[in-house]
């Protein structure tokens, strides 16, 4: 059976299919590319992709005649290690010397913002300068030299291990935890303040979609807005008969309403959480 990934060479195209051999590890006294003796006929050909490039991490044991690495920039010494190191007779680099990530390969106005925005930000995770357009190409071996010179090797266990006990009281750690354990309460009030503003002959249960109205009123309350009266104000404005989607189409007039929101400076933590239902005691 065929896998992802195999190898095989063409030995003839036949009207029944092509007549292949399956690669085999490398001699290990040579380290030349070893085939099947026999040959098979390959009738499903049409519905495979040819194979022209695999990733540093599929190349890694493997042995051929010539190796090609494709090195963009933001790669590490590991990976150039691997790449660079398959070939047996050949190996080269072909380096990006101008950042790879463009908006459009046609010219056009402008770049899109976000690719920038992305570049800077990938950049200023390891502390590495980020690609600008100003900068213009840089040398190959400097994309080189600066690859050679960045270290990708991964933590021990004990190291990770060491680091999650540090990290067990991070703001950012913590956030995610209080984000998790308030957004079902916090959905459920939005949920309540919508049944008890709508007309009673549009009041039935809000569907999955439900939750991008969701996120505009949180929106909205970081912004320092009252949810039930912008809720109320997007349901009084024009009659819902007809609306397919409720919620969608409150949250389009919520959208024209506010606008573009700016979240108001954070104060303290404790008129943040939604407010929960009591837990009643069990009879004894």
């Amino acid at each position: 059976m065929l896998a992802n990934g195999d190898l095989l060479r063409v030995d003839a195209v036949t009207p029944g299919g092509l007549s292949v051999r399956r690669a085999l590890d490398a001699d290990p006294a040579t380290g030349q590319r070893r085939w099947t003796y026999r040959t098979f006929l390959y009738r499903d050909f049409s519905d495979a992709e040819l194979g022209y490039a695999v990733t540093d991490h599929v190349a890694q044991g493997r042995t051929v005649h010539t190796g090609l690495a494709v090195i963009a920039g933001t790669e590490d010494r590991q990976h150039a290690y691997v790449a660079l190191s398959r070939g047996t007779d050949t190996n080269m680099a072909y380096v990006f010397t101008i950042s790879p990530k463009r908006a459009d390969p046609v010219a056009g106005p402008r770049p899109a913002p976000e690719l920038a925005r992305y570049d800077l930000i990938t950049a200023q995770r390891p502390g590495e300068p980020a690609w600008t357009a100003a900068a213009g190409t840089r040398d190959a071996l400097a994309v080189l030299a600066g690859v050679l010179t960045r270290d990708g090797q991964q933590l021990s266990a004990s190291q990770i291990r060491r680091q999650a006990l540090a990290d067990a009281d991070h703001l950012a750690i913590l956030h995610a935890i209080w984000t998790a354990e308030t957004t079902a309460t916090r959905h459920q009030r939005y949920r309540d303040l919508l049944m008890a503003h709508l007309p009673p002959e549009h009041r039935r249960e809000p569907g999955h979609q439900a939750r991008w109205l969701w996120r505009t009123l949180r929106a909205a309350e970081l912004a320092g807005l009252d949810a039930g009266e912008v809720l109320a104000a997007a349901i009084g404005e024009r009659d819902l008969a007809g609306a397919r989607d409720l919620t969608a189409v409150i949250d389009a007039r919520l959208r024209y309403r506010t606008g573009a929101l700016v979240p108001a400076p954070a104060g303290p933590w404790s008129p943040r959480s939604p407010p929960s239902p009591t837990p009643t005691a069990a009879p004894t």
